[in-house]
């Protein structure tokens, strides 16, 4: 049976995949919250960074309303590449780095956000840039497993979770009864409690 609808973005005129959209504008949701997204006039990104390089009165977090790359950190084209916005804008800020390995560093807790503000960002050492996301809560340790997509980041358990496990192993609770409570493999609670995962949780 053919499909008789077509998608609801005024005058595209495609056959609907899903949720009333085409296949194109369908993907930009998914891709970037957006269907409407990919459609930006040439030069309108580059004109946005030079704005928010010459104000410079804002407080609170001014937020990247362009491209984001997979960790969420405002992306923008330039001379056929794709640079982290933060960066340029920490460049522009505080000058060149010193050393190569430096990074951009939020003092705000928010680059995961697009945050792009300059008086937000600083040079730091990969360590004190680490340092930095452990106090804000953002780390790559525990909850956020590992440099991956936004939405993938949350784990199943939390530290206070590990420790109420760890302690219920040494009270002779089994892996598969916790792993049934918690939602997790058996196997998992047994890295948990030989410290193979969440070592860095103390207690």
């Amino acid at each position: 049976m053919t499909n008789s609808r077509v998608c609801s973005i005024p005058g595209c005129g495609k056959p609907t995949k899903t949720r009333g959209l085409c296949s194109a504008h369908y993907h930009r949701l998914q891709r970037h919250g957006d269907p409407l997204a990919g459609r930006i006039a040439d030069g309108v990104p580059i004109e946005h960074l030079r704005a928010v390089l010459r104000d410079r009165s804002s407080e609170g977090c001014v937020i990247w309303p362009y491209g984001r790359d997979s960790d969420g950190y405002g992306q923008i084209w330039i001379d056929g590449r794709v640079h982290r916005v933060h960066r340029i804008v920490c460049e522009e800020a505080n000058g060149a780095p010193t050393t190569p390995e430096l990074q951009a560093a939020h003092s705000c807790g928010n680059g995961h956000l697009g945050c792009c503000n300059p008086s937000h960002l600083r040079w730091a050492t990969p360590a004190e840039n680490q340092a930095d996301r452990l106090v804000h809560g953002t780390s790559y340790r525990g909850r956020r497993n590992g440099p991956s997509k936004l939405a993938r980041t949350r784990a199943v358990l939390d530290e206070s979770a590990v420790r109420v496990i760890r302690q219920k192993l040494a009270d002779g609770n089994s892996c598969r009864s916790l792993a049934n409570v918690y939602g997790v493999s058996s196997m998992t609670i047994s890295k948990i409690g030989r410290r193979v995962l969440w070592a860095h949780v103390k207690g």
